[in-house]
């Protein structure tokens, strides 16, 4: 089959899966090497940590430029209304499952993004058993350049620890306290005396929060008065 320029779009979005599952496999990695705790295998699980980076900085700008083909030239289809969402929260919610068994992301945030997800993917199902198929709104897309960055801000902080061996000073090592399985509130009293670390790793993701459920709530809203407005 011949690819046409308006299956470009489409055909990112599924390189942009592709990328999701390679960053699982990397931060399996990561995640049975921290388990070991520090070790010989430290470097291995750098590489890995910025490998999965990379792979998701990449994946990320297939996200901008498929919604900018999408919208420049009109190369919008069902496929790309349903899957470009879908691609992102696979690639998004990997990482923060990741970053939540890494003690890097409190698993509420992570519950709550997910289990919002869940819903209103399950609504748009609904929805389009119904043969009514619901485009991301500006508050989903918000959410999702919150996430996105969010993501970001803790790949960078934790890779330049893991480069430097020492965010602030020799005393306080970063490194030690996530490789070594201490507990997310010592860590953080260690590093910053409280809520400065925890604020500063997720500031955004709790804004990408807000958004997720406030988007989430706006979708249930849409599809129900679409679904009942067709069924009348």
């Amino acid at each position: 089959m011949q690819l046409t320029k308006k299956q470009i779009p489409n055909v990112l979005t599924v390189i942009r899966i592709i990328m999701a599952v390679v960053v699982l496999g990397l931060l399996i990695g990561v995640y049975v090497i921290w388990q070991e705790g520090r070790g010989p295998h430290e470097s291995l699980q750098t590489k890995l940590l910025y490998a999965s980076m990379i792979i998701f900085v990449c994946a990320c700008l297939t996200d901008m430029i498929d919604g900018l083909l999408a919208r420049k030239f009109k190369w919008i289809s069902d496929f790309g209304k349903i899957w470009d969402p879908l691609a992102d929260k696979i690639l998004i919610n990997i990482v923060f499952i990741a970053f939540s068994a890494l003690h890097l992301v409190p698993w509420y945030l992570t519950a709550l993004i997910i289990s919002r997800d869940v819903i209103v993917d399950g609504m748009k199902m609904y929805a389009s058993s119904k043969n009514k198929v619901i485009a991301a709104d500006i508050f989903g897309k918000l959410k999702t350049i919150f996430q996105m960055f969010g993501i970001i801000v803790v790949f960078v902080f934790i890779c330049a620890a893991l480069s430097c061996d020492a965010l602030f000073n020799s005393d306080h090592l970063l490194i030690w306290a996530i490789l070594t399985n201490v507990h997310a509130e010592r860590f953080i009293d260690i590093v910053f005396n409280g809520w400065g670390y925890y604020v500063i790793l997720n500031g955004l993701i709790f804004v990408a929060t807000f958004f997720s459920i406030f988007s989430g709530i706006n979708y249930i809203i849409k599809i129900n008065k679409l679904v009942k407005k067709s069924a009348s």
